[in-house]
């Protein structure tokens, strides 16, 4: 499993001039949780970078089943694809708490995208390590039980944070319904499978967060039961 920084960033490699151009066209946006950023089907007017906050992409069912496809932290980018295209959103984002986002314009994008070769550069890596976290994600889906699924997800998250001073890593807002969303599976399944994995040591369930104590026993576990070529954020932080 490989820690990337900045994989959810196309800004994070950018020469100090770009990243100048970039701000002078930019503005604060602030968001109130639970406040749409936007909707599917929506003009793909702007492209975002979350400041403070966290907010999630997902998508409904025909009869309101949310399905979650992944959440968004500080320094995270988001809505470059659709703007690209210049078709309607696809999915839905959705501030999952107060945040404060980075908006810039897709008329002021595109200028700065012709004019500076290094953010073409810098998208493309960024949107081929999605790519490759996408792929990962869907060959759990065929060829995993909901188990390993679960334990893969929260090795994943837990293995994108910096440890505590206990070398504990505390995942916050990854609440039971939040991964069965994620997984395309049933709360009351996610909870069974998460019970058993912390009644055999791998995690500790607490009111609102998962805590992993030893991410290595985790990972030998369940990080090599499809390929160990798995890509995570690097976040600087816990969450």
């Amino acid at each position: 499993m490989y820690k990337v920084s900045g994989l959810h960033s196309w800004l994070t490699n950018l020469d100090a001039d770009v990243l100048r151009a970039l701000k002078e066209k930019s503005r604060q946006r602030d968001y109130s949780a639970r406040e749409y950023v936007y909707k599917l089907g929506d003009p793909s007017s702007y492209c975002y970078v979350v400041e403070s906050g966290r907010i999630r992409m997902c998508n409904y069912t025909a009869d309101g089943h949310e399905i979650v496809m992944m959440e968004f932290f500080d320094g995270d980018c988001f809505g470059e694809s659709s703007t690209l295209e210049n078709l309607p959103r696809f999915n839905h984002a959705c501030a999952v708490q107060d945040s404060r986002l980075s908006v810039i314009s897709r008329d002021d994008f595109l200028l700065l995208y012709d004019k500076y070769p290094q953010i073409a550069r810098s998208l493309n890596t960024m949107l081929a390590g999605r790519l490759r976290v996408a792929y990962g994600n869907a060959e759990d889906a065929a060829g995993l039980a909901l188990r390993d699924r679960v334990a893969r997800l929260v090795l994943r998250r837990g293995y994108s944070l910096e440890a505590d001073p206990r070398g504990h890593r505390v995942i916050s807002g990854l609440s039971h319904e939040v991964v069965a969303n994620m997984l395309g599976s049933s709360r009351q399944a996610v909870s069974r499978e998460l019970k058993a994995l912390e009644r055999d040591g791998f995690l500790e369930l607490h009111y609102g967060k998962i805590v992993v104590s030893d991410i290595e026993a985790l990972g030998s576990a369940f990080g090599r039961l499809i390929s160990d070529e798995t890509v995570v954020p690097d976040y600087q932080f816990g969450h």
